[in-house]
């Protein structure tokens, strides 16, 4: 429900990383969006307040267990963080936490971030189901981010063409001489420049609506 009602990317993640640590349920929870360099862009969090927070300065780089989730693609279930050889200790301030929970936020081999639980409220470990549910989240979360960065390209993508035949068409319309463009069979015809008009006293529309034989007639070997 969350993923259908809120907007990539601050909305979505925010409140879905409170909903999944409530469902846990944990005393924290934290996502971590990663650019294609690997550099934590976004990091949204649960569990600790904006005082804690400031008091602990920097976001996880991932040098420890986050990392591994990402360099591994798979997710990691702890007891105990500090018995795991991995583990790169917690910055000075930081509440003490003992079991984790992460998972990476993947789609079709690509790492998007990460996502990650600390320490349940009954006191227990997380389970298998846990992870499952966390997992879920995280899958579900990586295909709607891949959506979003393919649109994201595609729309630059065509900018850059819209940029490019405006450049062209400038060009095209600031010379005297004529050239055109058209496809192999010479049955259509892609583009005529303004030249045209002037020299052959015709407008380019009728070029366009019936270029074989004009073609035929000025490049009859063509």
């Amino acid at each position: 429900g969350l993923m259908a009602a809120h907007a990539i990317e601050r909305d979505l993640l925010q409140n879905g990383i409170e909903a999944v640590t409530r469902l846990l349920p944990a005393r924290y929870g934290a996502v971590g969006i990663l650019d294609d360099a690997g550099q934590l862009t976004q990091f949204f969090y649960t569990g600790i307040g904006p005082e804690d927070a400031e008091r602990i300065g920097g976001l996880p780089q991932g040098r420890g267990l986050l990392g591994a989730v990402i360099r591994e693609n798979q997710a990691l279930r702890l007891d105990d963080m500090t018995s795991d050889p991995r583990s790169a200790g917690f910055p000075a301030h930081h509440p003490p936490m003992k079991s984790l929970l992460a998972v990476p936020i993947s789609h079709q081999g690509h790492a998007y971030g990460r996502v990650y639980l600390c320490d349940k409220t009954t006191g227990e470990p997380f389970t298998a189901h846990d992870e499952l549910l966390a997992s879920s989240f995280a899958g579900s979360l990586a295909m709607i981010l891949a959506n979003a960065r393919s649109q994201a390209e595609r729309e630059q993508a065509e900018g850059r063409l819209r940029e490019s035949e405006q450049r062209f068409r400038e060009l095209a319309e600031n010379i005297q001489e004529v050239f055109w463009i058209s496809d192999p069979q010479k049955n259509h015809m892609i583009y005529i420049s303004p030249g045209y008009e002037d020299i052959w006293g015709q407008t380019c529309e009728s070029l366009y609506a019936s270029p074989r034989a004009w073609l035929d007639a000025i490049h009859p070997d063509d």
